[in-house]
């Protein structure tokens, strides 16, 4: 007989992504984007990322965060959130929430957001 067991313990890693506390940061700071306007401009940035988490050799997290810095500014952040859906038909925060698992991994997104001007 197989003994009962309390599975609410059990944690798969979609669930850590979701309950981090950066991970929550940096979907906030992408929810405020929500009034400005895609641009063309930076689809660099949008193709860069979007080729970084696409990679057959898995994400390039270093790529993802150096694309994001190079934005220089909050409003290029929202410009990219706003764009990349139009392009890839997926947001920019659900492409990072399905590579990015690790809370150290988002807290790195979200010290870069923090930094960006604006």
């Amino acid at each position: 007989e197989i003994p009962k067991r309390d599975w609410s313990s059990d944690v798969c890693s979609s669930d850590l992504s979701t309950s981090g506390s950066s991970n929550l940061a940096v979907k906030k700071a992408m929810g405020v984007c929500s009034k400005t306007k895609a641009d063309t401009s930076l689809d660099w940035a949008v193709n860069n990322i979007y080729k970084a988490m696409s990679s057959p050799t898995g994400t390039n997290e270093q790529m993802v965060y150096d694309n994001l810095k190079k934005l220089n500014t909050k409003e290029n952040l929202c410009k990219v959130v706003q764009r990349y859906p139009q392009i890839y038909g997926a947001s920019l925060f659900d492409a990072l929430d399905g590579d990015f698992d690790r809370e150290d991994e988002w807290a790195q997104i979200s010290k870069i957001i923090q930094g960006l001007k604006g």
